[in-house]
């Protein structure tokens, strides 16, 4: 009897406990809200946890980077500017990229924990910039706040997994290939029509597309860092859609090479805001 009921008021003890754990682990990202965060455990990558459309976005080169910030920015007007106290902006705007829309587009980003203006003059100005207020994160709470709101989907036939927005489509059945997501529902017969995201595998170097002496002429815009462990090559703009060419569907292809575990991925997207968010969390399995 005794025993019972210290079994009961220890669990009475630690529910509070897991609950506020759980808590903590859901609410994590939200906290971050409108922070610049370093993977201190792993290459030192940097994101955005942006308050505009509460994605977070992953940072590249000072160029694509500074794209995707002017992107996330709210324009306000001079008047507003002007109402600010010592370059110091309301609370409401902490963490936000604001722009003056009517001072040749002028950017700053509030720093969140002082509310102090920092001008972002250029691409890479504004990428030190933003590197510098980063707050370091382990891995395990990096990944909590990349899969906030998102879904672990893995593919043990190609050996991969990648995080991707709870409200995106599986087609199931509809279309044969496993690795296609979409953002809406889509029918095989809205196949070309539909906005969607695409992997397909490959042996390491099998084919023009996966080698990277043949694919050196093919003219890519450029090669990234996006995925940790891996070489990217971008295209921009890869193709219209075609009913009789499912690769020319999408805007964007991604080359994806991991050149220790001699594996290749191709990634089809319909634009490249997937670039920072979506792309950034593919990874092997092992």
């Amino acid at each position: 009897m005794k025993k019972a009921v210290f079994i009961c008021l220890l669990a009475l003890i630690l529910a509070p406990l897991a609950s506020a754990k759980a808590a903590t682990t859901s609410n994590l990202k939200q906290r971050l809200m409108g922070r610049i965060i370093i993977a201190v455990q792993s290459h030192g990558e940097a994101y955005y946890i942006s308050p505009k459309d509460q994605q977070v976005h992953q940072f590249t080169d000072p160029a694509s980077t500074y794209s995707m910030i002017i992107g996330q920015g709210l324009g306000i007007s001079e008047k507003d500017f002007n109402s600010f106290n010592n370059y110091h902006a309301p609370k409401r705007l902490a963490g936000r990229i604001v722009i003056r829309s009517q001072a040749r587009g002028e950017a700053y980003y509030v720093n969140p924990t002082d509310l102090r203006l920092w001008a972002l003059y250029n691409p890479i100005s504004a990428f030190n910039s933003l590197v510098y207020f980063g707050l370091g994160v382990s891995n395990a709470d990096l990944a909590k706040i990349l899969n906030s709101g998102n879904t672990i989907y893995q593919n043990k036939s190609l050996g991969f997994q990648i995080s991707v927005p709870t409200s995106w489509k599986f087609p199931g059945n509809n279309i044969s290939e496993p690795e296609f997501f979409s953002s809406t529902a889509c029918s095989k017969q809205q196949y070309f029509n539909c906005p969607s995201f695409k992997i397909v595998g490959s042996a390491y170097g099998n084919g023009p597309d996966n080698d990277f002496s043949a694919i050196s002429s093919d003219n890519p815009i450029k090669l990234t860092s996006l995925i940790s462990g891996a070489t990217v090559i971008e295209y921009h703009n890869y193709g219209m859609p075609d009913p009789n060419d499912d690769s020319l569907n999408w805007a964007e292809e991604y080359d994806v090479f991991f050149p220790a575990e001699q594996k290749a991925f191709i990634i089809f997207a319909p634009d490249r805001s997937l670039e920072n968010t979506i792309l950034p969390t593919l990874k092997l399995l092992n």
